[in-house]
């Protein structure tokens, strides 16, 4: 969702990442590099872009930085080891049981 987050700078990179939850089968996390940066404000981004409150991650995770490939891409096996490792794992399967669910980027133009 380009440009959802103007007011957090131009840098403000989500990208969100799923992991194993006993209860739901999967949990969706939004991954920051804006500490100032609310679950809400993530939450309404995605609900006015037309996805469905499915889509909607419950959990925020605040990184010093989004990693990425040299492509500018969100490199989503090493953002989903950070996220992975922001828990106690040995309540979830494997990280190769996550999956990438989707990312935004604040960019402008």
């Amino acid at each position: 969702l380009a440009g959802a987050f103007p007011q957090h700078g131009e840098d403000c990179m989500v990208a969100v990442v799923a992991r194993p939850d006993a209860d739901k089968g999967e949990q969706l996390i939004a991954a920051t590099n804006k500490a100032e940066l609310e679950l809400g404000e993530i939450r309404e981004a995605i609900t006015a872009a037309g996805l469905p409150n499915l889509a909607a991650p419950r959990e925020i995770k605040v990184l010093d930085e989004i990693p990425l490939l040299g492509s500018g891409k969100v490199n989503y096996p090493e953002l989903s080891q950070q996220v992975n490792e922001a828990y106690d794992t040995s309540s979830f399967s494997k990280l190769s049981s996550m999956k990438v669910v989707f990312w935004m980027r604040a960019s402008f133009a």
